[in-house]
């Protein structure tokens, strides 16, 4: 079996950007309809900007530690919405603030976490995996 190469870091990144532009989109008005697809589909993909970002900055590391790493930032990141302090409070008020930290804990965030990171390390092991060697006679 080969090894599986490295990542390529510029693809990841501008992954990443892709992924930061369709959880914006998912904010937009469009998806006003279902409440839960802009709450529960953004950090999903909170999740999966981690992983790719991750994934770019350690482009030899496997899928799973990837993973765990873009889940304990993503809650990282949920649980400090716990800590409330007036300036930091402020700062969740705006778009920046919003975008960055969020504004409110949520259990269903944390679970929405776990799925984003499980799909986008199944996708890159889909995307990525080494073929499969053929065994039997050779003719």
């Amino acid at each position: 079996m080969q090894p599986t190469p490295p990542r390529n870091r510029l693809h990841y990144f501008a992954l990443a950007l892709l992924v930061i532009a369709l959880g914006i989109t998912l904010r937009s008005p469009l998806f006003t309809w279902l409440p839960f697809i802009p709450k529960y589909g953004g950090d999903a993909l909170w999740a999966m900007m981690f992983f790719l970002l991750i994934g770019a900055i350690f482009p030899r590391a496997s899928a799973a530690r990837v993973a765990l790493a873009a889940v304990a930032v993503s809650l990282a990141i949920e649980f400090f919405k716990l800590y409330h302090q007036p300036d930091l409070d402020r700062f969740r008020e705006t778009l920046a603030g919003r975008l960055t930290l969020g504004k409110n804990f949520s259990w269903g965030g944390i679970a929405a976490y776990v799925l984003g990171a499980v799909v986008a390390a199944g996708a890159e092991w889909g995307v990525r995996r080494p073929p499969a060697t053929k065994s039997g006679p050779q003719t």
